[in-house]
C-alpha cells in the first residue's frame, strides 16, 4: 500500500503538466491566428 499515494501524486503531476501544456498550446495557438489576421488586414491596407 506504500506506493499507491506516490503513484497517485504522479498522476496528478503528469495530468496538471499535460493540461497546462495544453492551454499554453492553445492561447499560442490563438495569438497566432490573431497576429496572422492582423497581418492579412495590414497587408490589404497596404494594398
Amino acid at each position: 500500500m506504500a506506493p499507491l499515494p506516490w503513484v497517485t501524486l504522479l498522476m496528478l503531476t503528469v495530468f496538471t503538466l499535460l493540461y497546462i501544456s495544453t492551454i499554453i498550446f492553445f492561447s499560442m495557438k490563438e495569438s497566432v491566428n490573431k497576429n496572422m489576421i492582423n497581418q492579412k488586414k495590414n497587408f490589404h491596407i497596404k494594398w
